[in-house]
This record gives structure tokens, sequence and C-alpha cells, in this order.
């Protein structure tokens, strides 16, 4: 199929139809799924439920955002720059062989791909590194609701007074 103005047009309104539809689609989940969380949990256990669990969870967005906002994401883009450096260079290799050779630069294309393969191991590393750092700092803060759940409804729910498994009066 030839390339028209009017087939980059159509192929445009597609693009960004597409796109504002995804978009769309985003912003809904993100309004309605919490509300639709708060009110089972509001529904499950009352008022003393949903604070721990409001609480817990803007402490452990808090703790993400202020320790680690942007180092996580700059050392993913670190990690994924160096292993594109290290697949360009040796997809340059398969493709220049034959002057490589030639050259007699094996040596010099083999430590320059060394080179660069240690520098992603190393971003790899340090990827990992920030990533445990995080799990280890916001990871107690995910067991905070299930724990005070436990200790603080444990008397609430032996006596019968959740919302849920009990038959509705009519």
């Amino acid at each position: 199929m030839m390339s028209t103005p009017r087939n980059k047009g159509s192929h445009n309104l597609k693009t960004v139809s597409e796109m504002s539809l995804t978009l769309y689609q985003r912003f809904i989940s993100w309004l309605v799924g919490p509300i639709l969380w708060i009110s089972v949990i509001y529904q499950m256990g009352g008022f003393w439920l949903l604070i721990p669990c409001l609480l817990s969870t803007t402490f452990e967005t808090l703790v993400s955002f202020a320790g680690f906002g942007k180092s996580v994401m700059n050392a993913n883009n670190v990690r994924q720059s160096t292993m594109a450096d290290v697949r360009y260079a040796l997809t340059n290799i398969r493709d220049s062989a034959e002057e490589i050779a030639l050259c007699h630069g094996e040596s010099r294309e083999f430590h320059r791909v060394s080179r660069l393969y240690e520098l992603n191991l190393r971003a790899s590393w340090r990827a990992k590194l920030v990533e445990l750092r995080k799990g280890v700092a916001v990871g107690p803060l995910l067991y905070f609701p299930q724990s005070s759940f436990g200790s603080f409804y444990c008397l609430t729910c032996q006596r019968g007074h959740f919302k849920w498994g009990t038959p509705r009066a009519s």
C-alpha cells in the first residue's frame, strides 16, 4: 500500500482515538478503583477498619515517593540503556565481522564489548539494590493493615459484629 497524506491522516486519527480511549480508561480505573475498594473495606469493617488501611496506604505512598521517587526509575533506565549499548555493539560486530577480521580488530572489539557488559552488570546490580532498599523500607508497611486487623478486630470478629457471613434480615 502506498503511503499518501490521506493514509497518514487516517492512521493519525486512529492513533489519537486509541490514545484518548486508553487515557479515558486509565482515568476511570484510577478514579473508580479506589472508591470501590474503600466502599468494600467500609462495608466489611466500618470506619475503624477503613482508617488504618487508608493511613497505611498514604504512609506507604509517601515513603515510596519521598525516599525512592526517581532513584528506582533512574536505576532501571541506566540498566536498560547499558543493555541497549551491549546489544548495539554485538549487532555492530555481527554486521561488520569481515571488516573486523581483516583489520585484526578482534581483541579491540572483545575488550569494548566486555567493558560494556561489565557496565551493564554494575547497572543491573545497582537497580536490584535500589529495589531491595525500597522493599525493606516499604515492606513492613504492606503488613500493617493485616496486623492491625488481626490485633484490633479479633474480638469484634469473634462476637460476630462484622457484616459478612451473617444472613440479612428481610
